[in-house]
């Protein structure tokens, strides 16, 4: 289990790593503004 409690300042890569991860079978856990980092703030993490 991944715990994102924010990605605020999370580089451009980690909604993608993020994103394969839980695609590969992980189990996430995204806490508040954990949707905001990356990709010009404001897009969703997959």
């Amino acid at each position: 289990m991944l715990i994102a409690p924010s990605l605020y300042g999370a580089d451009d890569g980690m909604p993608d790593w993020l994103g394969a991860y839980a695609e590969a079978g992980g189990h996430r856990v995204l806490g508040p503004g954990a949707d905001y980092g990356g990709r010009g703030a404001g897009g969703a993490v997959r």
